[in-house]
């Protein structure tokens, strides 16, 4: 039910509030998929719905799926449906915007939710609007990036943003990219700028 954009937050509330359904059903319920209501509500785009659910049933806000998804990851799976509010929204929850996805996701391993959006080819303004938020531009799997260290072995392997914008070597990819190069920290400025100017010139 909560998938669907129109359905009554009095339907939702008799769901989890009749006691023939409380054994079964309750705000910390994960599905198939691992997905708690909330995070289920963020994934389809369903804002009414995700605020409905935090004010009354005060739910685990950090909640994760078995992929190491919450609410900012499931927010970017909702595609078109994702927007600015919602990103607002759960960031004024307290939820981490930097944390990384499970190793155990084959597809999406330790991605980030900015990572998550750039491979899922979100909009530039959902994508410039997560790094306004805090999303870490330079993150790397547990360490951040060594700048006396072998550039290549850091970016080429271990950087889950360069390794997105790898993905997405296109012309509609870049204004993301010189969106990013200008965003990313003076220090890192450099380095950056020469390896991600390379691969966008092969």
């Amino acid at each position: 039910a909560i998938k669907d954009i129109n359905v009554e937050t009095t339907f939702i509330d008799f769901v989890l509030n009749s006691n023939h359904c409380r054994e079964y059903i309750h705000i910390e319920q994960k599905d198939h998929n691992t997905y708690t209501p909330i995070l289920t509500a963020a994934r389809y785009g369903n804002l009414r719905i995700l605020k409905h659910l935090i004010d009354k049933y005060n739910p685990n806000i950090q909640a994760q799926t078995i992929h190491g998804y919450n609410l900012f990851h499931c927010a970017i799976l909702s595609k078109d449906k994702c927007t600015i509010e919602l990103l607002d929204t759960i960031k004024l929850l307290g939820v981490d915007i930097n944390v990384f996805g499970a190793e155990n996701n084959t597809f999406n391993k330790n991605q980030t939710p900015l990572t998550l959006a750039i491979c899922y080819r979100s909009s530039f303004e959902i994508i410039k609007h997560l790094v306004e938020l805090g999303a870490d531009i330079i993150t790397t799997n547990d360490r951040e990036y060594n700048p006396n260290g072998d550039k290549y072995s850091n970016y080429r392997s271990q950087s889950h943003l360069f390794k997105a914008i790898e993905l997405n070597d296109d012309d509609d990819n870049y204004q993301i990219f010189n969106y990013l190069i200008e965003a990313c920290p003076k220090s890192y400025t450099i380095p950056f700028k020469s390896i991600l100017i390379r691969q966008f010139s092969d």
